[in-house]
């Protein structure tokens, strides 16, 4: 899994910001529009 950071807008228009792990981008971005948010910004985690 990849770790992504990420900034989005939910619903009622708000910006949130979060992690998603994925298996890849594609992937990050098909899980967080499920819940509702749109993607802005998508940036992969450097691995600690």
């Amino acid at each position: 899994m990849i770790t992504f950071a990420y900034q989005a807008r939910d619903a009622s228009g708000r910006i949130v910001s979060g992690i998603q792990d994925a298996l890849n981008e594609d992937n990050a971005v098909t899980s967080l529009m499920s819940r509702g948010l749109m993607v802005l910004s998508l940036q992969k985690k450097a691995v600690a």
